[in-house]
């Protein structure tokens, strides 16, 4: 555990789409706000599985 941790979310996907400088935004974001570890999950269309 990590009793002094917390959690820093920046909303990169819109309806449109997910853009290149929204993300690249956000990475700036996490690093002048002193964030340490950075997890990226974006994801597309849904596409049936079978």
């Amino acid at each position: 555990m990590a009793p002094k941790a917390r959690l820093a979310v920046y909303k990169v996907c819109w309806n449109g789409g997910c853009f290149d400088s929204d993300i690249l935004a956000a990475f700036d974001a996490a690093v002048a706000d002193g964030v340490d570890v950075v997890s990226l999950s974006v994801g597309g269309v849904v596409v049936p599985y079978h």
